[in-house]
């Protein structure tokens, strides 16, 4: 289990599962309910994923000289495999941690959610997408319960060999495992299980 430090602004909001069809409608609302500015920053993030502590800062900091309407992706993050406690660092410009800059204005604000699927923000009609190259500012958790989340990305992908990382850089007390061994016989096994897993879909997609 993953023992995650809460910070106190945080304000969660629970939905059923079985009402996933609705959550730009939901998530928008959410918004709408709350807001008090001008501009609202929304950015996508699962519950059992996480941002880096410094990553709204930054986020912040950026939105103040962009016009709305600009989409964030930082492109840089992590994989943590919570079952083996090992963790790459990996380069992956179209995840789902991407983030829209809007105007606080509540009959056309949508939220991050509301604007589509991430892998496909870019083919929106005059689209302003940043992508910001820095250290890695969010971090993927691969579990035994997520069927969607695992090994990737083995050209863009180096092991994370410092212990602290997820504690210091994503509030997460949960120290990290390394070596050639883990690489070779833990990540290795799993990336050509995900990558032959894959093909068999494309393959059957295509027929």
């Amino acid at each position: 289990m993953l023992h995650i430090r809460v910070n106190a602004l945080v304000i969660p909001v629970f939905v059923e599962p079985g009402n996933g069809r609705y959550f730009a409608d939901i998530f928008r609302k959410e918004i709408v309910k709350r807001l008090k500015a001008k501009r609202v920053i929304s950015t996508y993030l699962d519950n059992d994923d996480a941002l880096n502590i410094g990553f709204i800062e930054d986020l912040q900091q950026r939105a103040l000289s962009v016009a709305e309407g600009t989409f964030f992706y930082y492109d840089e993050g992590c994989q943590y495999y919570t079952e083996d406690q090992f963790m790459m660092q990996i380069r992956y410009p179209r995840n789902h941690f991407v983030s829209v800059v809007e105007q606080g204005d509540t009959s056309i604000v949508k939220g991050v959610f509301g604007h589509g699927r991430h892998y496909y923000i870019d083919s929106i009609e005059g689209a302003k997408i940043e992508h910001i190259k820095t250290k890695p500012m969010w971090c993927e958790v691969v579990h035994e319960k997520n069927i969607l989340n695992d090994a990737n990305f083995i050209l863009h992908t180096k092991m994370v060999r410092d212990e602290n990382r997820l504690r210091r850089d994503f509030a997460i007390d949960e120290t990290v495992e390394y070596g050639l061994g883990i690489y070779l016989f833990k990540f290795l096994p799993r990336y050509v299980r995900t990558f032959v897993r894959r093909a068999k879909k494309y393959l059957l997609r295509k027929n």
